[in-house]
């Protein structure tokens, strides 16, 4: 998978961010989410547009980490590390956060124990924790299949 695409599934889930502060335009939004749900790949300087501060905050990481910038490890050494470690520093807006948003924000890894839909699944977190969560960013879900969930989005599956 390319480096965007696999950053758009993590990022897609703040979108409505971008789309609540008129950063973006619902049609945009709606693109970001089929490119993301139906793998279009997605130019760079859309994702620097839309996500800058993730971007930002990712290209950081690479540099602190001796990791080369937009690549796939930097985008997961990104998502599944140290933007947890961003919210539970309460850096940045997170500071401000009520804890109950924060612990959604967090990249959690999980397990899909119940299929409900073709959209949506029952995960169980690690901490034994379950909730609803959208698959519409992974292909062809299955039960026990491990995946990365930011917000209420499986972003990636991470093991079977």
């Amino acid at each position: 998978m390319d480096s965007n695409l696999l950053f758009l599934k993590y990022a897609f889930p703040c979108a409505f961010v971008a789309h609540q502060r008129k950063e973006i335009t619902q049609e945009e939004h709606d693109r970001l989410e089929k490119m993301a749900c139906e793998e279009i790949p997605i130019d760079n300087a859309l994702v620097v547009r839309v996500f800058h501060r993730a971007v930002e905050r990712m290209n950081k990481n690479a540099d602190e980490k001796n990791i080369p910038r937009g690549s796939i490890e930097a985008v997961r050494a990104y998502f599944v590390t140290n933007h947890n470690e961003l919210i539970d520093t309460n850096q940045y807006m997170y500071g401000r956060a009520p804890a109950a948003l924060k612990e959604l924000c967090k990249v959690q890894p999980g397990k899909i124990i119940e299929k409900k839909s073709e959209e949506y699944a029952l995960v169980q977190f690690e901490n034994g924790k379950t909730r609803p969560v959208h698959l519409e960013l992974i292909s062809h879900p299955k039960i026990n299949d491990w995946v990365n969930v930011h917000y209420s989005y499986a972003c990636e599956r991470t093991r079977n």
